[in-house]
């Protein structure tokens, strides 16, 4: 059920208002819509999201894999896209978001060392509409899409020192680009003036190399732990580059491993 803006709630009239429930003592309903005429409609709505792999043991400590996965929805615009009634009759649904994206991955371990080094591949897309308003008065529809692709190399490794002693690094190098963003202005009345301007460009907001190390020591139930990060300067951003350090202390209040009684006979 859609809601509507009411003055009722607003000026002068803020104080009396009762909200919903018509009671202005109960604050938490007291707010400046009310409910409107219901809205029906029957969809079809969907979310997706699967991911298949294949993967090749070149040894006992060696492993290669490939792996793609792909998600989307047209979920989350349901409510806006039918807050009349004549949008429920008229309107489909269309894809929210879809996501893909490709990764293919080396792991190794040992008694000492592992880590796992992961080139992927992400495009997303994101639908748009616009209703601008028309020489008759009724609206039309103007559908596009906003793509977006990121590939990169990401990698971490975990050392061994000592049994309590330990150390991890990762990084992560990305390149993030708009490939087609779309820009729609409206003029006068009608379609005539109207104007969609896609357009592409890197994506200033995304750095290009994070990279985080963190070591451990453990002491008894106590763990210690020390990290650093650094993030490569951004576009968009005006300190030349990020970074972090940060100390932090856990403390084991119970232990994790849960021993059964062994039973009397097996005892002996």
């Amino acid at each position: 059920m859609p809601f509507v803006a009411t003055p009722d709630a607003t000026g002068l009239n803020g104080r009396a208002y009762g909200g919903l429930d018509g009671n202005p003592l109960t604050w938490y309903d007291n707010v400046h819509y009310v409910r409107s005429t219901p809205v029906e409609a029957k969809k079809c709505v969907y979310l997706k999201n699967y991911s298949v792999s294949a993967g090749y043991n070149v040894t006992e400590r060696d492993k290669v894999y490939y792996r793609r996965s792909k998600a989307g929805n047209n979920i989350s615009g349901i409510v806006s896209r039918y807050a009349t009634q004549f949008n429920a009759d008229n309107k489909p649904l269309f894809p929210q978001a879809d996501l893909v994206q490709d990764e293919l991955a080396y792991v190794f371990g040992n008694s000492r060392m592992s880590g796992q080094l992961t080139a992927f591949r992400t495009e997303l897309e994101l639908w748009q509409q616009v209703t601008p308003l028309n020489t008759d008065g009724a609206t039309y529809v103007v559908e596009f899409q906003d793509k977006y692709r990121t590939k990169g190399l990401e990698g971490w490794v975990k050392y061994r020192i000592t049994p309590k002693l330990n150390c991890m690094g990762s990084g992560l190098f990305s390149s993030a680009k708009a490939v087609a963003v779309g820009n729609f202005q409206a003029g006068e009345v009608g379609a005539e003036d109207d104007k969609l301007t896609i357009v592409s460009g890197i994506m200033s907001r995304t750095p290009r190399w994070v990279i985080s190390n963190t070591v451990s020591y453990e002491l008894d139930d106590f763990r210690f732990n020390l990290r650093h990060r650094f993030m490569a300067k951004r576009k968009l951003n005006n300190t030349p580059t990020d970074q972090l350090f940060a100390a932090a202390a856990q403390y084991r209040l119970l232990d994790p491993v849960c021993r059964l009684q062994e039973p009397a006979h097996l005892a002996r």
